[in-house]
């Protein structure tokens, strides 16, 4: 893939990444219109091909924020996901959508979420709000933990992050669990 275009409008043909020595791989491909004003950009973005597992993709998270503590390699261990996701918008209101797959069973996890003041300003808190759905994901296989099965559920959802980071605020409206 490459890009072209001029710096207040940019296109990506299909990139496609691979992390050596690992699961890890995806393609993207969109455009970034706006520049060289942050406030003013514009994002039209689709990541596909997404395959990883959740170490290499620990790895990767810690490869890249080596103060990360976030660790989910204990998570399905023996599983390979797959995700699919678009984001289109400006970094003070993008809407985002985004599937995860388990394995090569049906099982999916769907979020669809408007992103908000991703770069508004060092005051305003980072927020998102929408809907999930969870489609047979097989949880037991997630967990490790053989008396689960595939479970479905939908809910709706806002979470909201401060500058700074403290205080993760995080609401559930309804959640609806038909099978587990």
């Amino acid at each position: 893939g490459h890009f072209s275009g001029t710096v207040d409008a940019m296109k990506a043909s299909p990139l496609n990444m691979k992390v050596s020595g690992s699961t890890v791989q995806a393609t993207l491909d969109g455009t970034v219109t706006g520049l060289p004003s942050i406030s003013g950009m514009e994002v039209d973005a689709r990541l596909s091909n997404t395959r990883f597992t959740t170490g290499d993709l620990t790895a990767l998270i810690r490869s890249i924020a080596p103060k990360s503590k976030m660790d989910i390699s204990r998570f399905g261990t023996k599983e390979t996901y797959t995700l699919k996701a678009q984001a289109k918008g400006s970094l003070n209101r993008m809407d985002a959508t985004a599937s995860l797959y388990q394995g090569w069973t049906d099982g999916s996890i769907n979020i669809k979420a408007i992103v908000s003041n991703i770069h508004k300003n060092r005051k305003s808190a980072l927020s998102a709000s929408g809907a999930f759905s969870a489609r047979n994901f097989a949880l037991g296989k997630l967990l490790d933990v053989s008396k689960l099965g595939g479970v479905s559920a939908d809910s709706f959802f806002k979470v909201s992050l401060p500058y700074g980071g403290e205080n993760l605020s995080a609401e559930l409206d309804s959640l609806e669990i038909s099978e587990l």
